[in-house]
């Protein structure tokens, strides 16, 4: 576990918008305002009632009182069918969530539903679908552990975020209850054809489609959330997925190995611009936070307990963000932890990344509530 130590310093960013904080050379803090400053909300209380329990150290992280049961959801790929092109098999995504439920459950949260890649659909990401059995917005928390990538497309003009890239995040779930030939109209982004059939076991934040001459996926115009998170139970999701929070080009160029010259460039060129609130900031309507990777994710059995550690210091009460970034990091494996957390305002979202928890929980907030986003990195 990785326990970092120092002042923080405030530094200026290029983007007037973005204010930059270093809290030693491995662990940074940026905060996006997206609209004038409002009142923040409520402050977090520093205990539930009816618990006095001052806040206890504990890592780096602080447990705080007693801890409210939460509802907790997983769902586990590592095979992929043929359907899905150019997926390897993954050999610990079943520990990842496994570890994670197991531990919430010995905690006395209750886990409602584990989906193992057999069980797994796309539906039960969609954003109309999602809310019934088995949608990820049927829990107060889940783990999502398979593969994932962020892609970018640059338009003509400044969209949303700011920028004329739009970036979108993707992870495949192949199941047998997906209807390939007939689904239903706009059910499931179209994918690569096998054979004039259009694949659609893949996931997208943004509803996309498939340029067969450019062998190549876009996103829709209007531009239009596949995914929506919040608008049901959910609060907390972790995306154990390669580049689920991509952050600019941060923990890539040690990967370029894994790409030919031109492949990398591409990356490169797409990915300059992302940041997680680019990518997610379409789909919150709810949520509180996100857990995941920029750069790759290791599948190994050196780091497969993460999702387990995370838990247990979840499940304990300690605050979510430290105890995401110590358990999941990993020097040898170049895992780079990214939390992205939202408010009112920028410093509401500051002091939520920075202090909540399942025994402290913030104030949901709405997509129409969202004034700023923080995210916070280790590498």
């Amino acid at each position: 576990m990785l326990a970092v130590e120092s002042d923080l310093k405030t530094l200026q960013a290029k983007e007037p918008a973005v204010r930059r904080a270093d809290q030693s050379m491995s662990t940074v803090m940026e905060t996006i305002d997206i609209k004038p400053i409002v009142p923040p909300a409520p402050p977090v209380p520093p205990a539930p009632p009816g618990s006095s329990a001052p806040p206890v150290p504990s890592g780096s992280g602080v447990k705080m009182g007693k801890v409210p049961q939460v509802t907790v959801g997983g769902y586990w790929i590592n095979h992929i069918s043929k359907h899905c092109k150019r997926q390897t098999t993954l050999d610990r995504c079943d520990d990842l969530v496994r570890g994670f439920a197991d531990m919430m459950a010995s905690l006395g949260h209750k886990v409602e539903m584990i989906r193992s890649e057999d069980k797994a659909s796309p539906l039960q990401w969609s954003a109309w679908a999602d809310k019934n059995p088995g949608g990820v917005d049927t829990v107060d928390f889940s783990y999502l552990a398979t593969h994932g990538a962020t892609y970018g497309h640059e338009y003509d003009h400044e969209i949303k975020s700011g920028s004329k890239w739009v970036h979108w995040f993707w992870f495949p779930v192949d199941s047998s209850d997906v209807a390939y030939e007939n689904p239903a109209p706009d059910a499931l982004p179209e994918g690569p054809r096998k054979k004039g059939v259009p694949v659609r076991c893949y996931v997208a934040t943004l509803k996309w489609h498939w340029v067969e001459k450019d062998q190549h996926h876009l996103p829709n115009t209007p531009i239009t959330p596949w995914i929506v998170l919040g608008d049901g139970r959910l609060r907390w999701a972790t995306l154990d997925c390669c580049m689920s929070l991509q952050i600019r080009l941060e923990n890539l160029s040690r990967d370029k190995d894994l790409w030919n010259e031109q492949e990398f460039e591409t990356v490169r060129t797409e990915l300059a611009e992302a940041r997680p609130d680019r990518t997610w900031g379409w789909c919150l309507d709810g949520v509180h936070m996100l857990f995941g990777f920029t750069g790759l994710s290791s599948d190994a059995w050196w780091t497969a307990w993460r999702g387990k550690s995370f838990g247990q210091r979840v499940g304990m009460g300690e605050t979510l963000a430290d105890s995401w970034l110590d358990e999941a990091y990993s020097h040898a494996a170049d895992d780079a932890p990214v939390v992205l957390a939202c408010g009112r305002s920028g410093e509401d979202s500051d002091q939520r990344l920075m202090t909540e928890s399942l025994a402290a929980v913030a104030p949901t907030l709405r997509a129409s509530e969202i004034g700023a986003y923080t995210y916070m990195w280790r590498s």
